[in-house]
């Protein structure tokens, strides 16, 4: 019983489809009042039936398996952008093996070519309250170290090399109930070059153990020391091995390379293109590191990000956000007399607001380098061309090819629309 309650409150609705609810459940009442009781059991199973009937197959299923923490992170709001990042559902629950009474949930699993995010539940002890802390909304509360390792088999034996995989562990997410003692978590594991391989096929996943240390233990962020030194759990220890199949979306990775000028003031060399429906991964090499730096600072003070949007087939704009994490590689030439240095940044990250079709984007635009006036969100005339998106610079031939089947089927599609609304007012 209770775990079928539990899969129900997953559900969320709009007004309208509560209002076919009521309707539909109510005139199911009063047949049942006509009849002999009902078991409750087939009640429920009547009641996820209509949930199904009221929001469609594909919806069901995304609103059942899907935490509301995973569609919050990736700004998911139809189902419709749920199928393009439909993650692997896990609901595994493990209890701490040293007996604190600490409990950590696997729930979803989620990858592109360079990102990996393992959703979880951290659950303290009964009578331990993990409330929010000032800072919620702007940097993570909390904060859990772990050590990860890939491997091709369940049994650790096949090691599959991610020497490059960076990720400072798990950072907790907003949490709908800040007064209980759970706390939704979310792992992130980015490879700094190239991209996963084929043969990552599970994730080892360990967290510290000995409770003699603060790295060994769930911390709290403390704004006067501006860091994660605040011990708020310790002792337990969890080495979960995660599959990752059926994990994958779709992603597309590009060959080539295109000049930008971010922000209008900071020209680049981009190459190393990457998209996928959650973000889009590039690096950047500047002929120097002062101008970066200083413009980085100075949109970090600001507040600000350097603009970007995917403009699709259908006019739809949606915004793309800078990562602030990234690495950076700087080149010297120690014997030279002036001052020669190259500066590498990667990967460079944009998380899309919401989940896109890679295939509908008709243009990647960089505010004030590739934007026309007409798209402009400020009403600016006037622009600079850089960047193109396009396949004599990012080459992708698999990638090209879709684009043009799908934009040629929906033409298709328009013209038969066309002639049967000719056909139909002829008179």
């Amino acid at each position: 019983m209770n775990h079928l309650r539990s899969e129900l409150e997953r559900y969320v609705f709009s007004e309208e489809e509560k209002e076919q609810l009521k309707e539909r459940l109510g005139t199911g009442m009063e047949n049942r009042k006509k009849g002999r009781p009902r078991n409750i059991q087939r009640g429920i199973v009547a009641l996820v039936a209509v949930c199904s009937l009221l929001v469609g197959a594909a919806g069901a299923v995304w609103l059942v398996q899907v935490s509301p923490q995973f569609r919050a992170f990736f700004g998911i709001e139809t189902a419709e952008q749920a199928k393009q990042v439909a993650p692997r559902a896990i609901h595994q629950v493990y209890e701490d093996p040293n007996g604190t009474g600490v409990t950590l949930t696997v729930e979803e699993v989620l990858m592109d070519e360079q990102t990996l995010y393992v959703f979880l539940e951290l659950a303290a002890p009964e009578g331990i309250v993990l409330s929010a802390l000032p800072e919620q909304g702007q940097r993570a509360d909390y904060w859990l170290p772990v050590e990860w390792g890939f491997y091709a088999d369940e049994a650790h034996t096949q090691y599959a090399d991610q020497w490059s995989a960076v990720s400072g562990g798990c950072r907790s997410l907003p949490d709908a109930d800040p007064l209980d003692n759970r706390l939704p978590l979310v792992c992130t594991i980015t490879r700094s070059g190239g991209t996963f391989t084929a043969e990552a096929n599970y994730l080892r996943l360990t967290t510290g153990g000995n409770g003699d240390s603060v790295e060994d233990s769930l911390r709290g962020y403390n704004t006067s020391e501006g860091g994660w030194t605040d011990e708020i759990l310790s002792g337990f220890h969890f080495d979960l091995t995660i599959p990752l199949e059926g994990s994958r979306i779709e992603s597309h990775v590009f060959t080539g390379r295109s000049m930008v000028n971010l922000g209008g003031v900071c020209p680049v060399l981009l190459e190393n293109l990457m998209l996928s429906p959650l973000s889009m991964t590039m690096d950047l090499i500047l002929p120097d590191d002062e101008g970066y730096l200083a413009q980085l600072d100075a949109q970090r003070e600001q507040e600000t990000d350097w603009g970007i949007y995917a403009r699709l087939w259908d006019g739809t704009r949606v915004a793309g956000h800078f990562d602030p994490n990234y690495s950076i590689q700087i080149y010297r030439d120690e014997n030279s007399q002036e001052k020669n240095t190259l500066l590498a940044v990667h990967p460079t990250r944009v998380f899309w607001e919401s989940p896109i079709d890679p295939l509908e984007v008709a243009d990647l635009v960089f505010v004030v380098d590739n934007d026309p006036p007409e798209e402009r969100a400020d009403g600016g005339v006037g622009h600079m061309v850089y960047f193109r998106f396009e396949p004599d610079r990012f080459q992708n031939t698999a990638y090209w090819t879709a684009r043009e089947e799908r934009q040629g089927a929906v033409q298709e599609q328009k013209n038969g629309a066309t002639a049967v609304s000719q056909v139909s007012s002829a008179p």
